[in-house]
């Protein structure tokens, strides 16, 4: 192996600049005829990740459902996390659905989307689920309501991908 001195001082000092604990060494910047590999198994530098935009899409993951009168729906019970899209249309008077995360026993609020006399309205959150947790909706009579959900990540926070997709 031989060590010869790297002598390009534009790089040297690009160096200095970007990792300045490592210039109190004394040394300057060698090179060396044994090639070592760096590999970065990173999602981003892998070509395996998707931009969010993407990962929300609509896919066969996805869960669908139309809501068209007063009642206590659950529309999402798989734990994780969870991108909702609601469209609410009110039909005669003005309309409101709220949403909440139910443990069974208490339940906790966590959006209301409100629609004027004729008006529609569209909105989306991402909301986590635990294992024992549901995502219920309750409606007004007068409502016209879909929810569509789709998961993004499982409880632990591990990425799911759209059904289908293959990165490689």
């Amino acid at each position: 192996m031989v060590d010869i001195p790297f002598v390009s001082e534009n790089f040297q000092r690009s160096y200095r600049n970007t990792f300045p604990s490592q210039t109190s060494s004394g040394r300057d910047l060698h090179v060396s005829d044994v090639v070592i590999p760096i590999v970065d198994f990173t999602p981003t530098t892998s070509g395996t990740s998707l931009a969010l935009e993407l990962r929300n899409c609509i896919n066969k993951n996805s869960t669908q459902n139309r809501i068209i009168t007063a009642t206590t729906t659950t529309v999402a019970n798989q734990s994780g996390f969870v991108n909702v899209t609601v469209d609410l249309i009110a039909t005669s008077s003005s309309s409101r659905a709220e949403f909440e995360i139910f443990d069974g026993t208490s339940a906790l609020s966590v959006m209301n989307v409100n629609a004027g006399t004729d008006q529609s309205t569209r909105t989306s959150f991402v909301v986590y689920l635990t294992s024992f947790d549901t995502l219920r909706v309750i409606t007004g009579s007068t409502a016209d309501l879909s929810v569509m959900t789709t998961p993004l990540a499982n409880i632990d926070g591990n990425l799911i991908n759209p059904n289908g997709f293959d990165p490689q």
